[in-house]
């Protein structure tokens, strides 16, 4: 891997920084950046207009939930880098989820009027890339939702209709431990609602990473995320009541039953008790045993002597 990819100085913590070399030494014409979420695998790629914008380097930041960001990147560099980094993948994910973005140089170059001394280009690029890798990781967050509530869509149709539901007892408690995780993963295991660490040290990089993440919506979209978990939450809980109550109606009537049987028994023996049930006698062949009925007989038939003081 060192012939492709070289470790670049550090920039913070959890992130590393690298540049991909080009073999062919080539540019991709226009700007634009592309994210892929993997196992967390995001990788948002910008390539340069003119071979004076940027060095013939392309570049990529990983962190450390799995999510990647290219820039100045080639559709085939984001597949061969997407593909020597599957062997390092932990978890991963059903899809890979993949975005694509555009921007001017000038966007990033606004922070060096908000006074002192001017971000560096990595500074920026690292600040742009955290909100892309944000974007991207709540985009593969939301088609494991959306998946999940596509699963969930008879069931409002059977509700709706007083029938049966078709899910059992394992396939609720499945579903309320797969709504827990992803609300966990999003609210409580996941940085989506905190800035980066860098930004306590760089109001520069925090404006530069506020901006980007106003434009790709992420606090509207975890807003619209938590109300669609609301929402399955809501009809999980409806699912696991008539689970409950559906197992409680058959244990009732298997109390009902016995009670019956008890009460059927009852009757027979107080109205043997009175006289107003006669049972009939058992058979003699059911009264006696065979062998214990021949022993006897051979018993009586022996003349075996007989001792007597």
């Amino acid at each position: 891997l060192h012939q492709q990819y070289t470790v670049a100085p550090y920039l913070a913590e959890d992130v590393i920084h690298v540049r991909l070399r080009n073999p062919h030494g080539a540019y991709t014409v226009g700007f634009g950046g592309s994210s892929s979420e993997a196992p967390g695998a995001a990788a948002s790629s910008a390539a340069p207009e003119t071979a004076d914008a940027h060095p013939k380097v392309a570049e990529a930041f990983f962190f450390s939930n799995g999510t990647f960001v290219t820039w100045g990147a080639t559709e085939l560099q984001n597949t061969a880098l997407l593909k020597d980094v599957k062997a390092f993948e932990i978890n991963a994910y059903a899809q890979v989820a993949t975005e694509m973005f555009y921007y001017l140089p000038l966007v990033l170059g606004l922070s060096a009027y908000a006074g002192g001394p001017p971000l560096t280009l990595p500074q920026r690029q690292l600040a742009v890339s955290s909100a892309l890798m944000r974007s991207a990781k709540l985009e593969c967050w939301e088609e494991m939702l959306d998946t999940h509530l596509a699963k969930l869509q008879p069931i409002p149709e059977a509700l709706s209709r007083a029938s049966h539901l078709p899910v059992s007892r394992a396939q609720i408690l499945q579903n309320i431990g797969e709504l827990f995780a992803l609300r966990g993963r999003v609210n409580l295991h996941s940085d989506l609602l905190s800035a980066p660490d860098f930004c306590w040290s760089s109001d520069r990089m925090e404006t530069v990473f506020e901006t980007v993440s106003r434009n790709l919506e992420v606090k509207p979209r975890i807003a619209v995320f938590n109300k669609k978990l609301d929402y399955a939450n809501e009809l999980a809980e409806v699912m696991r009541n008539h689970g409950h109550d559906h197992y409680a109606l058959k244990l009732e009537w298997a109390i009902i039953v016995l009670i019956a049987v008890e009460i059927v028994f009852e009757l027979i023996r107080w109205g043997e008790r009175y006289g107003l049930i006669e049972l009939a006698p058992w058979p003699d062949h059911y009264a006696n045993d065979p062998h214990d009925h021949g022993h006897q007989h051979h018993t009586a038939g022996s003349s075996a002597p007989v001792a007597a003081a």
